[in-house]
């Protein structure tokens, strides 16, 4: 079972006992003992006589809201170790739970540190009650183990009101996200509604660990295997850039270059903020909410980034520090020396009080060249101690990035913005500012040169895209959520066009400057008046009647009048304004619903289904076409790759990088059919002939390239490298004559040219992968010599026209000359006559 079905979550307690480390582990391996301190434990009855690893009946007495008791029987077994004691508990509802008991001497031994860390796996809706009530009574436990070792009598009752209350609060939560935020936006049965809306909220009240291993699911690739371990582990939102791949969006399509990757097309959010960050080799860096380490592994390989000496980490979930140590510690054993000097913490972001191995306690002298945060510093509490706790940890010069979250100044008081700090608890009610209060916080602290992007166009709609692409589970709950984020971000609320300027180029113009807000940001977009025109008609194309209201017409005498004349620019100005306002008003929303017009206002639109887009306008085509052409060219690096790691022996490395190849041309096929049909739908609206011509040649280049690629992924490749124990030598000419004779019969040959020699396309091919390679280069060859044709032909008709249109032109000017002729014969005549009467 995974994800949603059933969840899994780690709880660490920590309890400083005033007694020596021996008298603590005294009491753990008692089990007589250890049972007694849980305040929910009424009976145990031991299944084995064995001291070590026992098993025992355990009953619990659980109280349920508050308002009625049950008792509940489970398996646990105990592991007797040096330093404290491993448990393990299977009971009802598919819970499991495995703890660790640890025994840590603390002030030269006058006191212990004992430890009580357990990871708890439960089906979904019980999670949160489990480990609300696992809590409380280990909190009592751990407080009458201490009460026990330095003699004293303490046995603090469990508070059933904590407990429950989240319930109560999750209940009210739950109506207000239904009655205000889910039904208006969903189309799913109530049901449905309601237990989810109960499962998230409930958790964010009750979970102290919001992610856990989920992501895991999410960097999967198209053919990997299903139980085995992905080869990334990205948790973050991505930037979803000419890609639909999301260890792609999260990390980014690799150059061997730094300088390489920056002009590459492919600028994912990890190496988009390690280029933000401008690091450097040799740097110290430390990476805050680094997950499982994925962010770790990119720095300290240094594949795509500069390699630093110094990294340092510091997570809060348990889960993912213990597994970002191990898997860095796998990483540091293969590199090279001198490695990256490495030290993970487990902690808050914001050090809370002295703590001396804090990365950013005030007392440790440890400075940092390059502080980074990848999509978390919006949950920290709060992002402004951080940032205050990070400055004077800098080194001269150092530079900190974050990807992180802020919303446009106009509209902080959102009610939408109250629920998600509030109720949802998304993020922290003192960690929603505005963009402008975010940089002037920085320079209030100190910081200098900061600079502030706006990339949420290319983060949330392409990750709702993947993930109504992940199927139930992925599809209905959480991108339905963070659609709604993304609605509420761009649901438009106002449009306003607040000037104009000229432009030179291509030819002179103006364009106008559109001011749109929504609901927590706002952004401009410059248009010309011949655009407006180009929406005016593709939405009245698209929805079957005009928009409510009329463009402003050009004035009868515009051709002759100056582009500068302040009255014409404002009529227009004001024409335009009213004509968007009309429709964002208009009772029906069909006009501002429509695709047109949401891309001419530059409005992230979610793609339904995280399938390619189905409606285009002629701007959008290109777009689409430019992302398809990256993606074949991607595809052709990696086969390329393919073939340099195969020629070089590396079989694991050539299959990864042919399966990478299948991955990416996955899906290429309909896109290309969706776009053809696209072009289609252009051509009813008026596009021109050429044009239309010229985009269906681009459509079958497109498909050339995508059926000769499919050929190329999937065709048999046989390798003829000698074994390691196997001479390559030539076999002399001696033996050969020895073993057939000298007088042995060579067939004449006559060869046109020079020899034929093995290119870099043929060498890794057999004789079937050649045939192959032979007919589809052929049939390139007769579709271009079709294509050919066809521009001939085009040409050919063309001239004609030309030819025709000349004798037309000619034939006119011999008329006209006839007439000059005649006119100056009349002139002639006339002067003549004025001579006479003068």
């Amino acid at each position: 079972m995974v994800w949603p079905v059933t969840l899994q979550r780690t709880v660490l307690l920590k309890q400083t006992i005033h007694a020596p480390p021996e008298a603590v582990l005294t009491l753990l391996h008692d089990p007589d003992v250890l049972f007694s301190t849980s305040p929910l434990i009424t009976n145990v009855s031991p299944d084995s006589p064995q001291a070590s690893n026992s098993s025992y009946t355990v009953t619990d007495t659980i109280s349920f809201a508050g308002l009625f008791n049950f008792k509940t029987k489970y398996k646990c077994w105990l592991d007797l170790l040096e330093d404290g004691v491993n448990t393990k508990v299977a009971a009802g509802f598919g819970t499991t739970l495995k703890g660790q008991y640890r025994v840590k001497a603390v002030l030269e031994g006058e006191a212990t540190e004992l430890s009580d860390e357990a990871v708890v796996e439960s089906v979904f809706f019980m999670l949160p009650y489990i480990l609300s009530t696992f809590t409380a009574a280990h909190k009592s436990a751990l407080e009458v183990l201490a009460a026990k070792a330095e003699n004293r009598s303490s046995r603090p009752p469990v508070n059933h009101l904590d407990t429950s209350f989240p319930h109560l609060w999750a209940t009210v939560t739950t109506l207000v996200v239904i009655v205000y935020y889910v039904l208006p936006k969903l189309h799913i049965p109530s049901y449905m509604i309601i237990a989810a809306a109960l499962v998230l909220l409930y958790w964010f009240n009750t979970a102290s660990d919001p992610y856990g291993l989920s992501h895991l699911s999410l960097n999967k690739l198209p053919g990997d295997n299903a139980d085995s371990p992905p080869r990334t582990e990205w948790l973050n939102m991505g930037f979803w850039k000419d890609t639909d791949i999301f260890p792609e969006a999260c990390e980014g399509e690799m150059g061997s270059q730094q300088n390489a990757f920056r002009a590459n097309s492919h600028v994912a959010l990890c190496v988009k903020l390690i280029d933000a960050a401008r690091c450097q080799n040799g740097d110290h860096i430390l990476d805050v909410g680094h997950g499982t380490g994925e962010s770790l592994m990119l720095l300290l390989s240094g594949t795509s980034s500069p390699r630093p000496s110094n990294v340092t980490g510091i997570t809060s979930l348990p889960v993912h520090h213990h597994r970002s140590q191990d898997r860095v510690n796998v990483l540091l054993s293969s590199l090279p020396r001198p490695r990256p000097e490495v030290d993970l913490h487990l902690g808050d972001a914001v050090c809370q009080r002295a703590q001396a191995d804090h990365p950013l306690d005030a007392s440790s002298p440890k400075l940092f060249d390059r502080i980074l945060a990848l999509d978390c510093a919006y949950h920290f509490n709060t992002r402004c101690d951080f940032l205050r706790q990070a400055y004077p940890k800098l080194a001269p010069g150092g530079r900190i990035a974050l990807a992180d979250i802020c919303f446009d100044a106009r509209m902080l008081q959102s009610r939408r913005l109250w629920f998600l700090a509030s109720v949802v608890r998304l993020l922290p009610a003192h960690n929603i500012v505005s963009g402008e209060d975010y940089v002037s916080q920085m320079k209030e602290m100190g910081y200098v040169d900061v600079e502030l992007e706006d990339i949420s166009a290319y983060v949330f709609p392409g990750f709702v895209r993947f993930l109504k692409a992940r199927g139930l589970g992925w599809s209905w709950l959480p991108s339905k959520v963070i659609e709604g984020l993304l609605q509420s971000m761009t649901a438009i609320q106002a449009v306003y066009i607040r000037g104009w300027e000229e432009r030179s180029a291509p030819k002179p113009h103006t364009v106008y400057r559109i001011e749109i807000q929504a609901h927590v940001r706002s952004w401009q977009m410059w248009r010309r008046y011949s655009e407006f025109d180009d929406l005016h008609t593709e939405i009245s194309k698209a929805v079957g009647s005009p928009p409510p209201a009329s463009l402003p017409p050009k004035h009868k005498f515009s051709f002759i009048r100056a582009r500068t004349d302040e009255k014409l620019l404002e009529e227009r100005r004001s024409g335009l304004e009213g004509y968007l306002r009309a429709i964002l008003s208009a009772k029906e929303d069909q006009w501002r619903e429509s695709f047109a017009f949401k891309d001419f206002l530059g409005v992230p639109v979610s793609r339904q289904g995280g399938g390619p887009p189905t409606q285009f306008t002629s701007a959008t085509w290109l777009d689409e076409h430019i992302e398809l052409q990256t993606r074949i060219r991607a595809v052709r690096a990696d086969i390329n790759k393919r073939d340099a790691l195969s020629d070089r022996g590396d079989v694991g490395g050539s299959h990864k990088a042919n399966v990478t190849a299948k991955a990416k041309l996955a899906g290429l096929s309909p896109r290309i059919s969706t776009l053809e049909k696209g072009l289609e739908e252009l051509a009813l609206s008026g596009i021109s002939e050429g044009e239309l011509q010229r985009r269906t040649d681009m459509v079958a280049r497109l498909r050339d390239d995508h059926e000769k690629l499919t050929r190329m992924v999937t065709v048999a490749r046989q390798t003829s490298r000698p074994s390691a124990g196997t001479s390559s030598m030539p076999v002399p000419e001696t033996d050969r004559e020895a073993l057939l004779g000298v007088n042995v019969f060579k067939p004449v040959t006559r060869v046109f040219g020079a020899q034929p020699k093995e290119t870099e396309q043929t060498r890794p091919l057999d004789d079937h992968g050649i045939f192959g390679l032979q007919q589809v280069q052929m049939q390139q060859q007769d579709q271009e010599l079709s294509q050919l044709s066809t521009i001939l032909h085009r040409q050919k008709q063309l001239g004609i026209a030309i030819g025709n249109e000349i004798v037309s032109q000619n034939e006119v000017l011999d008329d006209l000359l006839n007439e000059v002729d005649r006119v100056g014969g009349k002139l002639t005549t006339t002067n003549r006559q004025l001579n006479r009467l003068g």
